[in-house]
């Protein structure tokens, strides 16, 4: 594998729009390859629906039991191992902790093929397994209201860094355009080729009539120098097109945003950052554009799941709240309308409750979901907990007459 590194000096992406200021700007990129004819990069980017990742919590299994008995643990986490203990005060194990260190140390550094433990010949088959795996064992729900202190900003980098990885790697175009511009390979030779490195500088076009004005100066220490190899010529227009091409997702993403299209915003963000890591507002844009999308894709399952209640099929229902959630976790909304659901049609009220508390997380200051939760609290003979609902919900409205009258019943 060949590593360079480039400066590539740039003209402002609004220079020939009527913008007088010509200033070049310097940009330094990682390049490697093993082919310097590599196939340059077409294709695009989708932004994938999470939908194969969501889980139903329980509510299948809930909709067939009848045994109020199998209420009372479907909502929790899943037990410690026997005899692990927690480390430095942090609902972790030991072995939690060094695979969660293992997994972050030079994250940003590892290829997609090495986030998931592959080799670079892997097939379908093997990268989805190793998704589930990886994304079982890191999705930071795993942990959820568990004290992991600073393994939370890990664990979502790691979550995200697998998610990233399936995403480009189970696409045989996007992994396709992975191969040749950021590992330099293309998929013919993707078991083959030495391995080699060194350090190119790049010569951009300004610089090189710079340097033309000074070899007419002195053109005996022109006549020195040597023209850059073929192959380095090559890359300098690679390159240059990459940049291009970011240029041009750019603009395609910011009048897609303008319009409306926010899946289509993000999908060309995304690819412009895939071209251009160091471009900032891509990062910036690519993250406003995909929280819209996924509010507005939200938004519809919760519509589609109204519309199922309306036509008595529970089970449907059931589905399209829990991929809301999973789609729009900061919206107690959908965790408050499964918690309904589920308290009237099966018997899971520990689950239900799960629900209710996570609606009140996400949306502390929301008077309707903090009574819920006091009175789920009431039916599940769990007077202490009630007492401090009620009182959360008296700070938010201090004339509540129905949070007043439920704690004088229960002091």
């Amino acid at each position: 594998m060949l590593s360079l590194r480039f400066a590539l000096h740039l003209s402002p992406s609004g220079a020939s729009g009527g913008d007088s200021d010509s200033s070049e700007e310097e940009q330094e990129f990682d390049f490697s390859l093993d082919d310097a004819d590599a196939d340059e990069f077409e294709g695009e980017i989708e932004i994938e629906d999470d939908e194969e990742g969501s889980v139903q919590q329980g509510f299948e299994h809930a909709l067939s039991s009848a045994d109020d008995g199998a209420a009372t643990g479907a909502g929790g986490n899943d037990a410690p191992a026997s005899g692990s203990e927690s480390v430095d005060g942090l609902d972790l194990r030991a072995d939690q902790i060094s695979a969660i260190d293992s997994a972050w140390q030079g994250l940003d550094d590892k290829t997609l093929y090495e986030v998931l433990l592959l080799p670079r010949n892997a097939e379908l088959r093997a990268i989805k397994r190793a998704y589930y795996r990886l994304s079982k064992e890191y999705h930071p729900d795993k942990f959820y209201r568990k004290n992991i202190g600073a393994y939370k900003e890990k664990l979502e980098a790691i979550f995200n860094k697998v998610t990233e990885a399936y995403r480009t790697l189970s696409d045989t175009e996007a992994r396709k355009d992975y191969d040749t511009l950021v590992l330099g390979k293309s998929g013919r030779d993707v078991a083959s080729g030495s391995e080699a490195t060194a350090t190119v500088d790049f010569v951009p076009e300004a610089l090189r009539k710079k340097q033309a004005v000074e070899d007419k100066k002195n053109p005996k220490k022109a006549a020195k120098k040597a023209p850059p190899p073929v192959f380095i010529q090559k890359l300098q227009k690679q390159l240059a097109t990459r940049i291009a091409k970011a240029r041009k997702h750019m603009e395609e993403g910011e009048r897609a945003l303008a319009q409306g299209r926010d899946g289509d915003a993000a999908s060309n963000f995304q690819l412009a950052m895939t071209l251009d890591p160091r471009n900032t507002k891509a990062k910036a844009l690519f993250t406003k554009s995909r929280n819209a999308h996924r509010n507005g894709k939200a938004e519809e399952l919760y519509r589609r799941s109204q519309e199922a209640l309306l036509a008595e099929d529970t089970k449907r229902a059931a589905q399209l709240l829990q991929e809301a959630v999973d789609c729009k976790p900061t919206r107690g909304k959908y965790y408050s309308e499964f918690a309904k659901l589920i308290n009237e049609h099966t018997l899971q009220q520990r689950v239900a409750l799960e629900h209710m508390k996570k609606a009140v997380e996400v949306e502390p200051r929301n008077l309707e979901y903090t009574m819920d939760l006091a009175a789920a609290y009431v039916d599940l003979a769990m007077p202490t907990n009630a007492v401090r609902a009620y009182e959360r919900a008296l700070r938010l409205d201090p004339k509540n007459s129905v949070a007043t009258k439920a704690l004088k019943k229960l002091k």
